[in-house]
């Protein structure tokens, strides 16, 4: 059962790093996103990046692990409660990349599993970046 569950999570993993690959391709333009639909890119990001946490936590070695899935999670979903609310928080969103950043700097990941989380911490920073600018 244990096999089973890690083998579905590391395929659900690789289908969504399939899917955060063809993303920003698809974008019109040059840019990671259209001023436009910022909103709904943001939101796609937020979502995409709790499957990607949750699904790792079910397979978390240790409780210390687990704790910072759930800070992570709890971050994520603070920043999502005001971006649909329509405030963008820069500091909630640094809050998340600090959480993830902990997570690959200090827990037990199998490769599909960082690639995925190290992938959707790259797309909050590049949404930090623009906004920053």
């Amino acid at each position: 059962m244990k096999t089973f569950k890690s083998c579905a999570a590391a395929l659900f993993l690789t289908c969504g790093m399939a899917l955060v690959s063809a993303a920003p391709m698809m974008a019109a333009g040059g840019g990671f996103y259209q001023e436009g639909d910022w909103h709904q890119h943001l939101r796609g990001v937020i979502d995409r990046t709790q499957n990607d946490l949750q699904a790792a936590a079910q397979i978390a070695a240790g409780p210390k692990d687990h704790d910072r899935y759930r800070h992570a999670q709890r971050e994520l979903s603070d920043f999502d409660r005001k971006v649909s609310r329509g405030h963008f928080d820069m500091g909630k969103l640094k809050d998340c990349i600090g959480a993830l950043n902990d997570i690959l700097d200090h827990n037990t990941l199998q490769a599909s599993t960082r690639d995925a989380i190290r992938a959707d911490n790259e797309d909050l920073k590049m949404v930090r970046d623009r906004h920053e600018h």
